[in-house]
């Protein structure tokens, strides 16, 4: 999954297998067209939060969430929240940012739900998904 941040010419790219043990997210300058930088991570979805040089991306664990919100305006990134949320059982296949850059939106398919995060105070509230498995692909209309 990419994210472009069209600020500053550069793209966000999940990498599995990249130098990390289960992958990691690479940073690509635009303008140069090369890697400027490689995050060790696990992540599988990522996206740009608007109008603001931040990125958000869920992380799979064996029963639980990691959700990182990340200020990506100078290297290193800055870690803005980094939220643990219990009792998710999912391959988080789906992230997406509102246009306000207030929430993101996270799909947990297998425990059934959609996880809204409040960017600007880390709050996370646990959606039920009808009867049925949550979503795996999301996006905002505004």
């Amino acid at each position: 999954m990419t994210a472009i941040d069209e600020g500053r010419q550069r793209a966000f790219v999940s990498v599995l297998g990249g130098r990390g043990v289960n992958g990691s997210i690479a940073v690509y300058d635009l303008q140069a067209l090369e890697e400027i930088e490689q995050v060790e991570l696990v992540p599988f979805m990522v996206a740009a939060v608007p109008h603001r040089e931040e990125v958000v991306m869920p992380l799979s664990r064996n029963t639980s969430l990691r959700f990182l919100h990340l200020d990506v305006s100078q290297t290193p990134a800055r870690v803005l929240h980094d939220i643990e949320v219990p009792d998710v059982l999912t391959f988080p296949a789906a992230v997406t940012v509102s246009p306000d850059g207030r929430y993101a939106f996270v799909g947990a398919e297998v425990s059934r739900e959609l996880l809204i995060v409040d960017l600007v105070d880390g709050g996370v509230q646990r959606r039920p998904w009808l009867d049925d498995m949550g979503p795996t692909a999301l996006t905002v209309v505004p």
